[in-house]
């Protein structure tokens, strides 16, 4: 790739895991310690200020110069994590230091194109995944998280604050202890001595190790571009519209947000004091997690063994517990409520203009699906509150408790109800949404050419209601709300391999009781309904078997596999790769044994038996697919296996990905709708009042590309206003 590669390393007062990188770049104490550049034709040269502290004069000067000529021209700059290098240009170096405007087509991301090879977004994680010769400098790192925030005060600082404050006891109440360096030096830089002290970790060796380390993660950051090369085509553009989104953010309530934290504050001091009296002071906070478990597991009733959500909602509907239990009970799960914590994360994240940035990352997941950031919308809660978003808004701002209560509820369910709400549209625009309609369950149908399925959506049928007829040999018109939901679940949940207990556990999470017989009857019913489907499960993991060990590319239905380099590749039929870092395929024990092998089975299993011992007992192996992967609960880069039923749940989620992918780039494309946020399969957008309509936004959405002919899209839910809503 023709490009300059760069990367900044910078400090501030900011907590930038917090906060993001737009609010970080925009912060006053944020400040650039150096920028590193290796131009296109290999020249490298770095740019950084004096640090007068130390004696380093400013370098680089007349070498950034040439390259902000190079930018000027339209050059394009590669940066690993290029939303963070962006942010930092545009308010540190263009509005503080009158740098050129870098335009957005120009940015490229080294950190994107790995993750769409499903390997680690980190420089070191990639770098390390690929054995490149330029590592990244662990050394170096740890020097900068050393100096890249202020530093802590030492004594004699304190000391010679106090001496000069000593008489001034009213100022100190009024500001309170201060807790760093740059606070003191902001409240206190008018008293002499003070201005000298300086809050940063600096001294000359330290500053040069950091030169070092930000010209290696340059050289690193261009081995990994040589290496994985570039996005291209749809996928370049869809990068380019991710970043703009990212970079136009979403505008936040916030008077709603600062009332919603006021409540909760209030809510929690009431809660703590009533938590305080119900045990008799054996438990002050609802934070003090031990305490609560001596006290609770006091009260002669069942045993708690934590204080997870989950332990507190099924402890709370037993009734062994006595009335205090139970109230000490619900007091804890109302105020666990982790959607409310999301109100100071949004203040934390709104830039001074009243939006917030950086809230999605692009190819969040190995399936090429966003994932949110910061405040994450993905996991904001439906909410239990009946009525229009903007009257429970409107009336949480009142502050009334009484009213909130009367109309609502209790006051943190209003507020988890109202969490939404707080993102609105922008001065002079409207937001605009719909989601698309059981997009995976369509998606499984078509890839897997289950022609009765898509008969039913072709039927303006009700896919729900279909399978509930099914389970409960009931005809289509008399399904009950009940039977359908049960009939929801099976489809949603049993397209991907899923067995009847973890079935039967989804079913109950969501309110359905259902014993160990039904959930078998379920899943039974589904896979003869769905042969087509189950038979996909066995087929695509057999031909992903085949690939791997046989190194041929193979082509299944509307799918493409085959080994690229270190990776192996299944093509969707938009042309986009799913990959699987350095595949294997290796031999296990099969789960399913001969009935008169059940016994030596078992205790294969509970001895942890060698394939070759299983060979030597005449027990059977199966080949199995592995693939090194960032593992979802652990977040680290192992070695994890799949089968047919994640493979399909990849592929439907790829798709049902791609297809609504085209449909943003064709939104942005119209120059009428703004795309701001996408959640799971839904589309939000700015658009001024007047011009477009809900439903042209949802016939954008429901266009097919050509290489999705036949399936069953449909866009529903559409609606028009100032607060999000779901």
């Amino acid at each position: 790739m023709n490009a300059a590669t760069i990367d900044f390393e910078t400090r501030s007062a900011f907590d930038l895991r917090r906060g993001g990188s737009w609010g970080y770049a925009e912060h006053e104490s944020t400040e650039i310690m150096c920028l590193a550049v290796r131009m296109p034709d290999g020249f490298e040269f770095l740019w950084h200020p004096e640090y007068p502290s130390v004696g380093i004069e400013e370098t680089g000067w007349e070498e950034l110069g040439q390259f902000f000529e190079y930018v000027i021209r339209g050059g394009l700059i590669e940066a690993h994590n290029a939303q963070f290098e962006r942010a930092i240009w545009t308010y540190v170096g263009t509005k503080r230091l009158g740098w050129p405007v870098v335009k957005g087509n120009q940015w490229r991301c080294s950190a994107a194109v790995a993750a769409t090879h499903a390997i680690p977004r980190s420089l070191a994680g990639a770098a390390d995944a690929l054995g490149l010769d330029q590592i990244k400098d662990d050394k170096g790192a740890r020097i900068m998280k050393r100096i890249s925030k202020p530093r802590l005060p030492v004594k004699a600082d304190l000391s010679y604050i106090a001496l000069k404050l000593w008489d001034d006891a009213s100022r100190w109440k009024e500001v309170g202890k201060p807790k760093d360096m740059w606070v003191l030096k902001q409240l206190y830089g008018h008293l002499p001595g003070v201005e000298s002290m300086n809050p940063w970790h600096e001294n000359l060796d330290d500053l040069r190790m950091l030169f070092d380390y930000c010209q290696q993660d340059v050289r690193t950051e261009h081995a990994l571009s040589v290496r994985l090369g570039d996005l291209a085509g749809d996928e370049l553009s869809l990068w380019q519209l991710d970043q703009n989104m990212n970079a136009r953010g979403v505008q936040i309530d916030l008077p709603l947000v600062d009332k919603a934290i006021e409540l909760a504050d209030i809510c929690g001091d009431e809660s703590n004091a009533r938590l305080h009296t119900l045990t008799d002071g054996a438990v002050r906070t609802c934070n003090q997690r031990d305490a609560f478990l001596n006290w609770i597991n006091g009260r002669g009733g069942p045993k708690l063994k934590d204080t997870q959500k989950a332990t507190i909602e099924k402890a709370v509907k037993n009734p062994k517990w006595d009335e205090k239990a139970r109230e000490a009970l619900q007091i804890r799960l109302d105020q666990a409520k982790s959607s409310v914590k999301k109100y100071p994360a949004m203040k934390m994240v709104t830039n001074s203009d009243g939006r917030a940035r950086g809230l999605l990352a692009y190819h969040g997941a190995d399936t090429g699906r966003w994932a949110g950031r910061l405040i994450q919308p993905q996991n904001f809660p439906r909410g239990t509150a009946d009525g229009p978003i903007d009257v429970l808004c409107d009336t949480i701002m009142t502050g009334d408790r009484e009213e909130i209560e009367f109309l609502y509820g209790p006051t943190m369910e209003a507020l988890a109800s109202a969490l939404r709400g707080a993102l609105v549209a922008g001065p002079e625009y409207e937001l605009i949404c719909s989601d698309y309609s059981s997009i995976e369950a369509r998606g499984t149908f078509w890839i897997t050419g289950d022609r009765e399925a898509l008969k039913v959506f072709d039927q303006g049928k009700d896919i729900y209601k279909d399978m509930a007829t099914l389970i409960y040999g009931v005809p289509y018109d008399d399904v009950t709300k009940d039977q359908r939901q049960v009939g929801k679940q099976a489809i949603l949940g049993l397209g991907y391999q899923m067995g009847w207990e973890k079935f039967r556990d989804t079913c109950a999470s969501y309110g359905i009781d259902m014993d160990d017989e039904m959930a078998q009857k379920v899943v039974q019913t589904y896979r003869r309904a769905h042969h087509p489907v189950r038979s996909f499960w066995y087929d695509v993991e057999k031909y992903a078997i085949e690939a791997v060990q046989s190194r041929r590319a193979m082509k299944f239905g509307k799918l493409d596999m085959y080994l690229a380099d270190d990776f192996f590749k299944i093509q969707l039929p938009s042309g986009r790769c799913l990959s699987y870092f350095e595949p294997r395929v290796e031999r296990v024990v099969s789960k399913w044994q001969d009935d008169e092998m059940e016994e030596t089975h078992e205790r294969s299993i509970k001895e942890n038996w060698s394939v070759e011992k299983c060979d030597a007992e005449g027990l059977k192996t199966k080949r199995q697919l592995t693939f090194m992967g960032v593992n979802s609960q652990s977040k680290k880069f192992l070695r994890q296996s799949t089968y047919g039923g994640k493979l399909t749940e990849n592929i439907v989620q790829g798709l049902s990905r791609d297809i609504m992918a085209a449909a943003m780039l064709r939104l942005d494309a119209t120059g009428v709708y703004h795309p701001i946020l996408t959640v799971h399969d839904e589309v939000i957008a700015e658009v001024s009042p007047g011009d477009g309509s809900v439903e042209d936004f949802e016939n954008q959405l429901t266009i097919l590309p050509d290489w999705a002919e036949g399936f069953p899209v449909e866009a529903d839910g559409g609606w028009r206003g100032q607060r999000y809503r779901k």
